[in-house]
């Protein structure tokens, strides 16, 4: 089974309801390794004061379990077999039919989203209209 997450917003909510699923500290290691290549994830999840409430619960789970977790950046497409396998893995589950969308976005972050569609919208559209000059 594969999950395609389409927004940044996406996986973080998606990381945060895994984490609630599955209690950290059940894990039978004693050391945890995240490891991706989507930095900006990687640092907001590090930030000393996350504003943002999903990436709060998940700063919190990760500060408060007995486990020692490190998170790991590796730059993408750089010939390293792991991560090019978890491209390639990223890859199928954009374009399989079998893969499941997840809209996992909470309210506050859908009417921004929404938002800025808009005023994306709009702003093309008059960047797309002819000006006439009235004298």
């Amino acid at each position: 089974m594969f999950w395609h997450l389409e927004k940044t917003e996406e996986v973080f909510n998606f990381i945060y309801t895994d984490a609630s699923k599955t209690s950290v500290g059940s894990i039978f290691y004693n050391r945890i390794l995240i490891i991706s290549d989507f930095l900006s994830a990687l640092l907001v999840i590090v930030a000393p004061n996350p504003s943002n409430k999903i990436i709060y619960q998940i700063h919190n789970i990760i500060t408060s379990t007995q486990k020692a977790i490190d998170i790991m950046w590796v730059p993408s497409h750089t010939g390293i077999s792991s991560n090019e396998k978890a491209d390639s893995l990223a890859n199928e589950a954009i374009t399989s039919s079998s893969s499941t969308a997840i809209n996992t976005l909470p309210y506050h972050d859908t009417i921004r989203s929404i938002s800025i569609l808009i005023a994306n919208m709009w702003q093309t559209s008059w960047d797309e209209t002819p000006t006439t000059i009235i004298n």
